[in-house]
């Protein structure tokens, strides 16, 4: 478990402030090799600038997106995206109520604390 000090702080300068407030389009560039997968691609998008409403706010922060296979994306590309961040979920075993994979403490091993469906 992270402790407070290691998690991003919870202002409109963090992109994980951002989480779960409806659509809004983010600049940044693919920060690692991009992994494709069979129907999706996974992009570490590291954000440099955030548009919440009518003005572009520099903001930090690297979002997993999940994109389509095609096109194809390069690490080092600079993206414009428009979607929902979201807080990465957990994942409940359906007997139990436990919690079988807690997804967002896996990525914020990483560093990531949103994630973005495309």
């Amino acid at each position: 478990m992270y402790s407070q000090s290691s998690l991003p702080a919870d202002n409109e300068n963090y992109l994980s402030f951002y989480n779960d407030r409806g659509a809004i389009t983010i600049k940044g560039m693919v920060s690692q090799d991009p992994d494709v997968r069979d129907k999706a691609t996974q992009l570490r998008l590291k954000a440099s600038e955030i548009k919440p409403d009518s003005e572009w706010h520099e903001v930090q922060g690297t979002a997993l997106l999940f994109v389509p296979r095609y096109p194809t994306y390069s690490y080092g590309d600079v993206l414009l995206v428009i979607g929902k961040l979201e807080k990465p979920p957990k994942f409940y075993n359906e007997v139990s109520g436990e919690v079988e994979f807690d997804y967002e403490s896996y990525l914020a091993h990483e560093g990531i604390y949103a994630t973005m469906l495309y």
